[in-house]
């Protein structure tokens, strides 16, 4: 299950409630005040794709970075992170392609400090 469990979300000891929070109070994309702000409607959409502004496209493309953000977190926080030899990069502004043992590109995940390897579904 990607998306969290509502329960796990309002419970101070979840990890995606300490994934949660830092995405909205330290997280330096800061993606999460991006959908927590009302978001315009689908005509002011289309209008702010003609004067230049954010599209559908853009829009999805930050969905989907922000949920990515999300599951990423989760796992550091889940795993300890904050203990790994090898954390440099993790939770920085920075695209979680770029965060240290990350590639997106073969969309695998190697855990510092571990031999843990996994392929990531998209």
């Amino acid at each position: 299950q990607i998306l969290p469990d509502p329960v796990d979300v309002r419970n101070p000891t979840a990890v995606q409630f300490q994934a949660l929070l830092w995405l909205i109070n330290d997280d330096p994309q800061a993606l999460a005040a991006f959908f927590l702000q009302d978001l315009p409607s689908p005509s002011s959409l289309a209008a702010a794709a003609n004067d230049g502004g954010i599209d559908a496209i853009s829009l999805e493309a930050k969905r989907v970075e922000l949920l990515d953000r999300f599951v990423m977190v989760c796992l550091y926080f889940g795993m300890n992170g904050a203990d790994w030899a090898h954390q440099s990069g993790w939770l920085t502004g920075s695209s979680v392609c770029e965060w240290t043992r990350i590639s997106c590109s073969t969309k695998t995940v190697t855990l510092p400090g571990t031999s843990i390897t996994t392929t990531a579904p998209r």
